[in-house]
């Protein structure tokens, strides 16, 4: 199982629009197969912060969301929100072998 962490931060005013596209990518992400869970959160300590946080089943399952036509829209939609480019991170969950 894969996880994948990305950090997003809006710009001053923006994170109504930055939270309207994260909320779109939900339905048909979660509906991707090889999709476990998916979701985003709004940090508490840092306002206009917004952290997905996805579990996938393998690195197959995240190739084919990154070329999605959901997730290719994503990015052009969102770049007048953002402060910077999102830090993304991908990570292997250790002692999780993964199903072929």
């Amino acid at each position: 199982m894969k996880i994948i962490l990305a950090r997003l931060q809006a710009k001053e005013g923006r994170l109504a629009g930055l939270r309207a596209a994260c909320l779109k990518m939900l339905d048909p992400s979660r509906a991707e197969p090889g999709c476990i869970s998916y979701a985003f959160s709004e940090s508490i300590e840092n306002p206009g912060e917004i952290t997905f946080f996805e579990e996938w089943q393998d690195q197959a399952a995240i190739d084919s969301h990154f070329s999605t036509d959901h997730f290719l829209a994503f990015g052009p939609a969102i770049e007048e929100d953002l402060q910077g480019p999102p830090a993304v991170t991908i990570y292997d969950v250790a002692g999780e072998p993964e199903k072929v």
